[in-house]
C-alpha cells in the first residue's frame, strides 16, 4: 500500500510541476506578445517621424502643422515608454519564480 500511496504523491508532484511550467510559458508568451506589439508601434513612430522630417519637401508643412505632429509623436512614445516599464516591471517581478 506504501508503493501505491508513494506513485500516487510522485504522480501529484509531477502533475503539479508540468501545470506550472505551463503557467511559466503562458506567462512569458504572453510577454512576447506585448512586447512584440510595443515594437510594432515603435516602428510606427519611426515611420511617422521620419514621414514629417523627411518627407517630399513638396509638402511644405506649416510650422503649426508640424509642432502638433511632433506633439503627437511625443504623446505616443510617452505612452509606449510607460507600457514599455509595465512589462519590465512584469518581467522583474516574474523572475524569481523562473528560478
Amino acid at each position: 500500500m506504501k508503493a501505491f500511496e508513494a506513485a500516487k504523491f510522485e504522480l501529484s508532484v509531477e502533475r503539479a510541476a508540468r501545470l506550472h511550467e505551463q503557467a511559466v510559458v503562458a506567462e512569458k508568451d504572453a510577454f512576447i506578445a506585448d512586447l512584440k506589439e510595443l515594437i510594432g508601434k515603435l516602428e510606427g513612430q519611426i515611420a511617422q517621424y521620419r514621414q514629417a522630417k523627411f518627407g517630399p519637401k513638396s509638402e511644405k508643412l506649416d510650422p503649426a502643422q508640424l509642432e502638433l505632429a511632433l506633439e503627437d509623436l511625443e504623446t505616443a512614445k510617452a505612452e509606449t515608454e510607460a507600457r514599455i516599464a509595465a512589462v519590465e516591471e512584469r518581467i522583474a517581478a516574474s523572475a524569481p519564480d523562473a528560478e
